[in-house]
């Protein structure tokens, strides 16, 4: 009978065999009894009882020990929403030589208790056995499978052995992302707002001139000479906006109760338009720094590649005890500070709208993501010159996020 499994392995326990165990005293009792009592009719029993009860751990234990478990999945990083496939692979002598199938066997994949799982039947192929498990549904974060395992019985279930592998597989789920074709603080409105400083009024200086690419911001589009060239022209700024920005997200990582590490929480939204905004800015060639104040703070300096960002946002907890307007002063006591902040929490905290107010005085522009119960802080950033967008829930993040509108318009 084959038994497929696609639950987590249970840990790993020695097998004594004490069914197998039990017949083969039986047998050996009925033995010296037939020797002892004069009733020989208990001779053939004791036999077979004593020859099943030690051939049934022979049997499993030999089988076991030239079998061979391995596994493999057809990715190691995958985007939220995605899925791996776990492929198992059961070979050796007992499986060539069609042994296995005269015991019953179990392929234990080792797979995370989260997620939802897509077992398919095990079959025989080119000498060893294999199965396919499509894995979906994993949360954010890594995920390292347990070791993966067969294990066979007798056909009587007298006896039962665990073989597994040492197999290290580990799978790494990337955060959720929306697209942005124009951070919130590129927009339109960031520049006509008279209520704001405004990131980039007076900041960038033109230094260039080249054809339109998919994806440049409208705001940044050069009409003259669009008009004399007769196609879509961009400008190249060398300041805070446009390709070549320097600028570093700040994701408050503060335990919060209200946070909550849960799918879809406030904190869960704060790490998605995190990822969302790097993505956006190391696309078009802007150099992106990443700092949290988790419990590990890590502080990953300008130019560092976006894959290594994402995979740090992968990782973040919602566990630091430093609060973001103390993590963001830490950062303007540096010698060399960031033109643009992007500040994103979605807890906040009494000295941030301060703490903004001196990064403004001191040249550094300053963008917050407000995330939940966060947006009440945002009358006081604005006061001091941020440019803030506010997030209520996840239909809000797209919206928040993109400056040129193509949210707004399909809502």
């Amino acid at each position: 009978m084959n038994l497929v499994s696609a639950s987590t392995n249970r840990p790993r326990q020695r097998r004594r065999h004490p069914r197998a165990v039990a017949v083969a005293i039986a047998g050996i009792l009925s033995l010296i009894a037939a020797g002892g009592f004069g009733t020989p009719a208990l001779r053939p029993l004791g036999i077979g009882l004593l020859t099943l009860g030690i051939g049934a751990i022979v049997l499993v234990e030999i089988a076991a020990r030239g079998l061979r478990v391995s596994r493999s999945v057809d990715r190691e990083t995958v985007p939220s929403g995605g899925g791996v496939t776990v492929t198992l692979r059961v070979s050796g002598w007992p499986v060539r030589n069609g042994v296995i199938r005269l015991l019953d066997w179990e392929i234990r994949p080792g797979l995370p208790t989260a997620g939802r799982t897509d077992p398919r039947r095990p079959g025989f192929l080119r000498g060893e056995i294999r199965q396919q498990i499509g894995l979906s549904g994993l949360p954010r974060g890594e995920y390292r499978f347990a070791a993966p395992g067969v294990s066979l019985a007798d056909p009587f279930g007298l006896a039962r052995v665990r073989r597994a592998s040492r197999a290290d597989t580990r799978v790494l789920v990337l955060p959720r992302t929306v697209p942005v074709l124009v951070p919130f603080w590129e927009s339109g409105a960031a520049r006509r707002s008279g209520q704001h400083t405004g990131l980039l009024r007076g900041r960038a200086e033109l230094g260039g001139v080249r054809d339109y690419e998919p994806g440049d911001p409208l705001s940044l589009i050069h009409w003259a000479q669009t008009a004399r060239r007769g196609r879509l022209q961009t400008k190249e700024l060398h300041g805070e906006s446009g390709r070549g920005a320097t600028l570093v997200v700040l994701l408050d990582a503060r335990t919060d109760p209200a946070n909550g590490d849960v799918p879809d929480g406030p904190f869960e939204l704060a790490v998605s338009a995190a990822a969302s905004l790097v993505a956006t800015c190391v696309a078009r060639g802007d150099a992106v720094g990443l700092e949290h104040t988790a419990a590990n703070a890590k502080a990953l300096p300008l130019g560092t590649p976006g894959g290594a960002i994402e995979c740090e946002l992968a990782l973040v907890r919602c566990d630091g005890a430093q609060t973001i307007s103390l993590a963001l002063r830490g950062i303007l006591g540096r010698p060399t500070a960031p033109r643009t902040l992007v500040l994103i929490t979605a807890s906040g905290d009494g000295g941030l709208a301060a703490a903004a107010g001196q990064a403004r005085r001191t040249g550094v522009n300053v963008a917050a993501v407000l995330v939940g119960e966060a947006r009440v802080y945002a009358q006081e950033l604005r006061r001091v010159g941020a440019w803030v967008t506010e997030v209520g829930g996840i239909p809000d993040l797209g919206i928040a996020l993109d400056g040129s509108g193509v949210h707004a318009k399909r809502a």
